[in-house]
C-alpha cells in the first residue's frame, strides 16, 4: 500500500459543502479552484496512511482522491480490501 511517512502532493475534488472540513484539516490558506458550480478542487501535502484514508472516506464520496494514481489505487485497495472482509 502507498504509505509514507513524506509527505506528497495529493490532487483532491471536492463537494463545495467539504470546504470547512478542508479547511480544518489543511489550513486557512489552502488554495482552490473552482471546479463547476458544486466542487473545487486543490491539491494538499500529505503523509498517506490510514488516517488520511479515514478521513476521505468520512466525507461519503464528497472527497476524491484524484491523484497521484498511486495514492489513489491505495485507497481503492484499502476500500476493496473492507468490502472483501465483509463476506
Amino acid at each position: 500500500m502507498f504509505s509514507t511517512d513524506e509527505a506528497v502532493d495529493v490532487t483532491l475534488r471536492c463537494d463545495n459543502c467539504c470546504m470547512n472540513a478542508v479547511v480544518d484539516k489543511f489550513g486557512k490558506k489552502v488554495k482552490t479552484s473552482s471546479v463547476g458550480e458544486e466542487q473545487f478542487r486543490t491539491t494538499v501535502k500529505v503523509c498517506t496512511s490510514p488516517t488520511f484514508y479515514r478521513w476521505v472516506f468520512g466525507s461519503a464520496g464528497k472527497i476524491v482522491i484524484e491523484g497521484p494514481v498511486e495514492v489513489r489505487n491505495a485507497y481503492k485497495k484499502l476500500l476493496q480490501k473492507s468490502l472483501d472482509s465483509m463476506n
